[in-house]
């Protein structure tokens, strides 16, 4: 059974506004400082950063679609994911640590592009971080989404866990005795 949380209301709510803010502020400043310009290149090229728009999610994906279905889906659907997301996070007092940490990972990166997407033009949002080395690249992202992929990855570790867990306790289990 998982441990009670230990991550507090107020711990939540400090990772999921201080991801939006940071998000917020390095897409402005990307904005500021990028949006025209030529892509600038750090540390040999392994660190690029450009400035992009995307009307899609991850890696463009959903980009050719209608304006009208993209905002049913990025927007709507998503948006009614996040809460569901915000819900058992703060609902659910059975939630460990990670899983806890994970879930304000993912609805504070996740409310981050959702704003983009609510209130830029065309609904799209403002990416401008690329790492790669020569022409094997990452797509380009930004905070939210750095944000998004570690709840998930942490998320996934964390089941991971749990089933290794459930096929030890299986294994260690005595097996019941049949006549």
């Amino acid at each position: 059974m998982p441990k009670q949380s230990t991550l507090s209301h107020r711990a939540k709510i400090f990772w999921i506004l201080g991801l939006i803010l940071v998000d917020q502020a390095t897409k402005l400043a990307a904005i500021q400082s990028l949006k025209g310009q030529f892509p600038r290149v750090h540390l040999g090229g392994l660190f690029r950063m450009e400035y992009a728009e995307n009307s899609g999610a991850f890696l463009s994906l959903g980009a050719t679609l209608s304006a009208e279905l993209r905002v049913l889906i990025f927007v709507i659907a998503v948006g009614g994911f996040l809460g569901a997301a915000g819900w058992v996070l703060f609902r659910d007092r059975k939630l460990d640590r990670t899983t806890a940490f994970s879930l304000s990972l993912i609805v504070g990166g996740g409310v981050g592009n959702l704003i983009d997407r609510i209130f830029r033009p065309n609904h799209g949002v403002v990416d401008f971080l690329n790492v790669g080395i020569g022409n094997v690249r990452t797509g380009i992202f930004n905070v939210a989404d750095m944000a998004i992929m570690l709840g998930v990855i942490l998320l996934a570790a964390k089941s991971f866990e749990r089933g290794h867990e459930n096929s030890l306790q299986e294994k260690a289990a005595p097996v019941a005795k049949q006549d």
